[in-house]
């Protein structure tokens, strides 16, 4: 937990020192390029990914009792439910966005 809120907060930082240190006309025509806004939600997906496997690993340690194939097993779902959640975000994300700018 505490890895992925250090992730986190520096990707935040990070993305309000870019949109700070950019014109209001640059930050304008970043978002309008569906490319940009790709990248920055594929970044933000393995952020969060990262941090996730990082604190399950944790986890694992910490708890040596389980046999192995069980946490194996239960990483796998939680990776697969970790994708189906970020394909459904992603997917919201660009029908929202080609709603608002048609490209």
């Amino acid at each position: 937990m505490l890895s992925f809120c250090l992730i986190f907060s520096s990707m935040i930082s990070i993305l309000g020192e870019f949109i700070w240190s950019c014109t209001f006309q640059e930050v304008y025509e970043h978002i309008l390029s569906l490319w940009a806004i790709r990248v920055l939600v594929v970044f933000v997906f393995i952020g969060i990914t990262l941090a996730s496997v990082i604190s399950y690993s944790c986890f694992c340690f910490v708890m040596p009792i389980c046999p192995i194939h069980v946490l194996l097993r239960n990483f796998l779902f939680y990776l697969f439910d970790l994708l189906k959640i970020y394909s459904d975000i992603s997917n919201t994300i660009f029908d929202r966005l080609k709603r608002i700018y048609p490209f």
